[in-house]
Order: C-alpha cells, then sequence, then structure tokens
C-alpha cells in the first residue's frame, strides 16, 4: 500500500496544482484555500487541512503556494495556483 500511495503522489505532481510549473488558473487570491480544500488527497482520497497559504513570484507569473496536511493520513505536500497577470 505504502508504494501505490508514493505513486498516486508522484502522479499527481504530473498534474495541474502539483507543482509550480503546471499551477490551476484562479481569478482571486481568495479562491485558493476553497480550491484547495476542495482537492482530495491522492494518496488516500482524505480532505485536506490548509496550513498555509503564501504569495510566490517566479518570473512574471504570480504564483500562491498553499501547504496542506491530509486529515486522514497526515501526507503533507503543496498544491500551486496561479493568479492573472496584473495590468
Amino acid at each position: 500500500m505504502r508504494a501505490l500511495g508514493e505513486d498516486r503522489e508522484r502522479l499527481f505532481q504530473l498534474e495541474p496544482g502539483g507543482a509550480p510549473t503546471s499551477p490551476l488558473e484562479v481569478e482571486t487570491p481568495a479562491l485558493v484555500e476553497p480550491r484547495a480544500a476542495a482537492l482530495p488527497c491522492p494518496r488516500c482520497g482524505g480532505e485536506h487541512e490548509l496550513l498555509e497559504h503564501l504569495a510566490v513570484v517566479a518570473g512574471t507569473a504570480r504564483l500562491r503556494e498553499a501547504r496542506v496536511r491530509c486529515r486522514a493520513c497526515a501526507a503533507r505536500r503543496s498544491l500551486w495556483f496561479r493568479l492573472p497577470l496584473l495590468n
């Protein structure tokens, strides 16, 4: 089961939101926390608990990193979001 969980975690990192290079799109910072909480844990399907929400700038991209922990299996991960560019 541990190996399966690790495989699911690696696959999650390749999906949108799993890495800063492939963030999920959000219109405003206020949407980061509810979207992070709505995504299930890739290891066990449990709910995420938000630990921290950080603003990150990578080149011209405005990113948000939501650091979360699964309430069921306690796995920690970062979920990545991109905000629209400022005018």
